[in-house]
């Protein structure tokens, strides 16, 4: 309903925001701000934390402890109060409450032995009793029980499934003690002496066992790594029992893929193409991430670009790994306007006050960032982020200009002379727009650097990269992994600019290393030139791998077709919606 949707909204919220920790003040005060956005966002919940902080003014500052117990007993009847329709404890949950309001009864007790406290003394004591308390919910009784061969013996049961019924278990082979002579223990009928006074003693109990229900259903593996195994030749009633596992079951992987060709002349309905997309001539955004999607699995395309199936941010302590990837972005897009040229830099790094630079536009943009969040950061953990991401920007200045001096030294112009190369900043944070089997899809640029009049595409990576995934190594691969530089490369030739390179940045944990498309050996480009790759007259040109994704995706291709099973599926967050383990030939 519109009260569960809007506390949904308002907990994605919280979790964008790095809500961690939230005050009842501030979670009112964040409720209000998306109030004006969306006006009854969800009124029974606020209603309920206003009633909350009245409750709050009217806590005495010190009181025994058998009245803070009933303060904290109506504190939580407040947040526990439901509207009409809204469902009941659980058998857990309930147990749960059971188990709170004994913890704080034990609260009130401690009135005989210790005089009046404050709320944050007693608040303590409760938190620590909670923490102590070892709260086990007792399951429901389940008419289900497994065990093993011989604890079953003596019971009886209505339906009975007896596994593992193969002749190396049953009866299996006998084991005599080697403290007693093999003979004495023959003539003592000892049932683990010999094989057949084993058989007869495991008989009789698979007799009585069989016996104690009406309805028993026997089986076996026919393999067990790699060994077969033969049944038991105790099963010996081919009228009552089923004795041979399905050959299509024991080579059958996952037994929901039996249950499918069941079905197979049943009515079917293929529902991997969706409706075409309807190009209106708008520019549609996150360019990028689309054809990544696209080419990794077309249904995950679908689902996040076109049914907005978004993953919800992550809550984590302090700074994310995505939110400390934006600050390098904004850290380094400041630093290279205010520096766009290597020779500002390198003068900037002889006077000595490189990092003091770096470490003011650090600062600003951790005080920006944490301006944004509802619970700021403390002072600890801002300290650390700074002296993290300082370090990291001065490491990324001298690491640009050692490899733009090496280039200048190896690059080779048409004049056939080696002459110095000059760069220049180009653009930083760059919007532009590229078309694509007649979609126009806006993207960003992280950085664009000039040498000569020829543009460097340059992309930062605070994580995992390789050329190899963007088409690098393999530049004819018509799924690329991360087609993100081919992207890059296509839209600035599409608007006339002459590329030369394109380059990935990694910055991870604190290491950097550059991933550029040329390998450069006595001046000469070992790599394919980027020229080729942009030609639009062949069929294996990047244009051509762009314009056949897209065009799938335009056309409704929409089928689970992961490029890299383990890769693509294993942290995908559509994977409750995709059927993908529902194909017999995955």
């Amino acid at each position: 309903d519109q009260e569960s949707a809007g506390r949904a909204k308002l907990a994605n919220e919280i979790y964008g925001v790095g809500g961690d920790r939230l005050s009842l003040d501030d979670l009112i005060d964040l409720e209000k701000k998306l109030a004006f956005k969306q006006p009854n966002l969800c009124p029974v919940l606020i209603k309920v934390l206003h009633k909350a902080k009245q409750k709050r003014s009217e806590q005495p500052e010190r009181a025994d402890y058998a009245s803070w117990g009933r303060f904290f007993m109506e504190w939580m009847e407040i947040f526990q109060s439901k509207k009409k329709g809204d469902r009941q404890f659980g058998v857990d949950e309930w147990q749960a409450y059971r188990s709170w309001v004994a913890i704080v009864q034990g609260l009130a007790e401690l009135g005989f032995v210790e005089s009046e406290c404050t709320v944050e003394t007693a608040l303590a004591k409760l938190v620590r009793s909670v923490r102590e308390a070892n709260v086990q919910p007792r399951a429901v009784r389940t008419p289900v029980q497994v065990g093993e061969y011989l604890s079953m013996a003596g019971q009886t049961f209505t339906h009975l499934w007896m596994l593992g019924m193969n002749e190396k278990a049953l009866p299996g082979s006998p084991r005599p003690t080697p403290f007693i002579p093999i003979s004495e223990q023959k003539n003592c009928r000892i049932a683990s002496s010999s094989a057949e006074e084993l058989n007869k003693q495991v008989q009789r109990r698979f007799e009585r066992i069989v016996s104690s229900a009406q309805h028993v259903v026997q089986s076996y593996a026919r393999t067990d790594k790699g060994e077969h195994l033969q049944k038991s030749h105790l099963l010996r009633f081919p009228g009552r029992f089923s004795l041979e596992a399905s050959e299509e079951l024991a080579s059958c992987r996952e037994y929901s893929n039996l249950l499918a060709k069941e079905y197979r002349n049943g009515e079917t309905f293929n529902d991997w193409k969706a409706p075409a997309v309807q190009l209106e001539g708008d520019v549609t955004s996150g360019g990028t991430s689309l054809v990544k999607d696209q080419s990794n699995c077309p249904f995950r395309a679908f689902a996040v670009h076109r049914l907005h199936l978004n993953q919800a941010p992550s809550l984590d302590v302090g700074v994310t790994r995505l939110a400390r990837g934006l600050l390098m972005h904004d850290i380094a897009e400041s630093l290279y306007k205010t520096y766009p040229t290597p020779e500002q830099l390198k003068a900037l790094s002889d006077s000595g006050d490189l990092l003091n630079v770096v470490t003011e536009y650090v600062e600003s943009a951790v005080e920006t960032y944490n301006g944004k969040r509802v619970r700021p950061l403390g002072r600890e953990i801002v300290e650390v982020e700074v002296s993290i991401l300082s370090k990291l920007s001065e490491a990324l200045v001298y690491f640009d200009m050692q490899r733009i001096a090496e280039e200048q030294k190896l690059l080779e112009f048409p004049a056939g002379q080696l002459s110095k190369a000059t760069y220049e900043l180009w653009a930083a944070e760059h919007w532009t727009e590229i078309e694509l089997s007649g979609m126009k899809l806006k993207l960003k640029i992280d950085r664009i650097d000039d040498c000569n009049g020829n543009l460097i595409l340059i992309d930062y990576k605070t994580g995992g990269c390789s050329l190899a995934d963007a088409g690098g190594k393999k530049p004819y691969t018509f799924r690329p992994k991360d087609p993100q530089l081919a992207i890059y490369a296509v839209a600035m030739d599409q608007q006339e600019h002459k590329v030369r390179d394109v380059a990935y940045y990694q910055l991870k944990d604190g290491e950097l290393s550059t991933h550029t498309w040329f390998e450069y050996t006595q001046g000469r480009a070992k790599a394919t030139p980027i020229d080729e790759l942009l030609n639009s007259d062949t069929d294996v040109s990047w244009l051509a791998v762009l314009n056949q994704i897209v065009g799938g995706y335009i056309a409704g291709d929409a089928v689970a077709d992961p490029l890299n099973p383990y890769d693509t599926c294993r942290y995908c967050h559509v994977e409750p919606v995709c059927r993908i383990k529902c194909k017999t030939d995955t």
